[in-house]
């Protein structure tokens, strides 16, 4: 999580699939005060067990799965998925530097990158 901590105060809300459904994501995102949107595994418990922002929401999506995708536009995320496709089609997915902070600049690096050669091969 040391990666995402610079970015987490203008982070308001988090996108993900069930991939990342786990304790671990939800506490963290919970005492930053960050929105889980994430929904649970398909055998995900109700029972609190480490997480009760977890259990709460596992509780709710189980209840109204797809009046829950609606409320919190769930179809969002796949715009963020389609961005990192490409991304990765384009400039690779593997990030060669050693230390974090060199992988971050690398990282940004490759996004200031694919949005130039973007810009300039759309019709």
């Amino acid at each position: 999580m040391r990666l995402i901590d610079p970015v987490v105060k203008n982070t308001k809300a988090v996108y993900g699939d069930r991939g990342y459904d786990s304790k671990k994501i939800y506490n963290y995102l919970s005492e930053n005060c960050i929105g889980a949107i994430i929904p649970p595994k398909k055998n995900a418990t109700t029972r609190s067990r480490g997480s009760p922002a977890r259990a709460r929401l596992v509780r709710e999506i189980k209840r109204i799965e797809e009046e829950w995708k609606k409320a919190v536009n769930y179809g969002k995320r796949w715009l963020i998925e389609i961005f990192f496709s490409g991304l990765k089609r384009v400039v690779g997915e593997i990030v060669r530097a050693k230390k974090d902070d060199y992988k971050i600049q690398e990282v940004i690096f490759k996004i200031y990158s694919y949005f130039i050669m973007k810009n300039y091969t759309e019709v």
